[in-house]
């Protein structure tokens, strides 16, 4: 693992030995940042995926991200297809919501029951 950091925002590379390739390549990069405890961003961008049976694709990412109560994780595979999944929630009551890669949002309360989408 490789990279650079200044104490508020970094970057790492995440290195392991391709088999195709007979080398050490970089498989992925870690992004962050902390601007505050409730104000923080990861984001995990693939980069070599050529031996992944996942169907994820060069930059297809995961990213974590925390601004006051509001927290979301955005997953995109970047793949042939639409492949992006938004979760929504908020971290005092834990209600929340997913939009599904299809366009279908489904939502929760604070007690985890499904409720219907505002």
């Amino acid at each position: 693992m490789s990279g650079t950091e200044n104490g508020t925002q970094g970057m790492w590379t995440v290195h392991g030995y391709s088999e195709q390739s007979k080398r050490i390549a970089a498989k992925g990069r870690i992004e962050w940042s902390h601007a505050a405890a409730l104000d923080k961003q990861t984001k995990f961008v693939a980069l070599d995926v050529t031996e992944n049976a996942l169907g994820w694709k060069p930059n297809g990412f995961v990213l974590y991200s925390r601004k006051e109560q509001s927290v979301s994780v955005l997953i995109d595979k970047v793949t042939e297809d639409k492949s992006e999944v938004e979760i929504k929630w908020d971290a005092k009551t834990t209600a929340g919501s997913m939009l599904h890669e299809d366009g279908a949002k489904a939502c929760w309360d604070t007690e985890k029951n499904n409720v219907a989408c505002l």
